[in-house]
């Protein structure tokens, strides 16, 4: 039996039980054993995280916070993880406004924390594109049917389809799950251009290397810079003289107090995804160094991947940081992540 128990040991057994068992303690057994087992990585439901300003910056001019960062796969969408399940959304409290980037299923979240606060009731959503791990939470936004809100949303026309119409599709659908919206909604079409939407808040939007009609964004405010681009394929060592997107990104990123950039794939992952418009995690973190971005949040994790690849991927990023000697923080985005800028 000694040999027995020892292979079980090896083999990851909680607990080993002797024939013959007796049937009442064999159960309390089995209870005892739950009881004392601490939660796993999977089952651990996302913990909220608050990153104050890089050291050496006076204060916090913009905080944001992240609702959902994962891409949409839905092989594995019901299980539990610490990172989240909830797909692109991301908030930025600034200069007393409050900017919400995409409208994933984390814009669910987000909602509830906007009715319970009350302190936002003018809002600004800034949508990417219209592929549905960046819209599915839009047409079940409950701010939109609660008194006293007002939404504007700026995003761009496709060659096919106006902003106007594909908003109304999604709103079109809504009524009967959700019933009729009642709140203000104003439409901003843009296109690559410099917006100052309120008094000291400038908003950049440009195209993204992703398929269809794809922006990414960039807020400048008080000095600070934040970018948001959650699809988006960096070409790193293949990109070529007719391949420029990197450098394009890198001229609007440079210097960029918080990047929120795509890494849905691993190394291994990427290399039999090659231009399907989303980046590895090296290149993200390669071209962060290579901008001198100051603190980098890798996003939009692949929804196939457990906590464990992701964790990996965690710790292969900072050994990578180190090894090239960059002045960069990092961090995976995960639901209830917040950060000063």
């Amino acid at each position: 039996f000694h040999a027995d128990r020892q292979r079980a040991k090896d083999y990851g057994a909680e607990l080993f039980i002797e024939k013959p068992y007796n049937v009442e303690k064999f159960a309390q057994q089995i209870k005892d054993m739950v009881a004392s087992a601490p939660p796993s990585p999977e089952a651990a439901g996302p913990k909220p995280v608050e990153l104050g300003p890089p050291p050496g910056t006076a204060g916090t001019v913009m905080t944001a916070t992240v609702w959902g960062c994962r891409s949409l796969s839905p092989e594995k969408r019901g299980e539990r993880s610490k990172y989240g399940r909830a797909t692109s959304c991301v908030s930025l409290e600034v200069g007393g406004e409050l900017l919400i980037f995409d409208a994933g299923s984390g814009l669910n979240a987000l909602s509830d924390q906007l009715q319970k606060s009350g302190r936002y009731k003018t809002l600004w959503l800034f949508l990417t594109h219209f592929h549905q791990d960046h819209v599915e939470g839009l047409g079940g936004f409950s701010c939109l049917r609660a008194p006293g809100f007002t939404l504007n949303i700026g995003g761009i026309n496709d060659p096919d389809k106006s902003l106007a119409d594909k908003v109304a599709e999604i709103f079109d659908a809504a009524p009967g799950k959700y019933g009729p919206v009642s709140a203000p909604i104003e439409l901003y079409e843009m296109t690559e251009d410099t917006y100052e939407i309120l008094p000291g808040i400038q908003v950049t939007s440009f195209f993204a290397n992703h398929p269809d009609m794809t922006l990414g964004f960039m807020v400048e405010s008080g000095e600070r810079k934040f970018v948001y681009c959650p699809d988006s394929e960096l070409y790193g060592e293949r990109g070529t003289a007719l391949q420029d997107y990197d450098e394009k990104l890198g001229g609007i990123c440079a210097g960029a107090d918080l990047l929120i950039h795509d890494a849905r794939y691993t190394e291994e992952d990427y290399r039999t995804r090659l231009d399907n418009g989303h980046s590895s995690w090296r290149s993200a973190v390669e071209f962060a160094g290579r901008n001198k971005i100051k603190r980098l949040v890798l996003t939009h994790h692949d929804d196939q991947y457990s906590d464990a690849v992701i964790d990996s991927v965690a710790a292969a990023a900072a050994r990578l940081v180190a090894e090239k000697g960059y002045s960069l923080e990092l961090s995976m985005a995960a639901e209830g992540l917040k950060i000063g800028i």
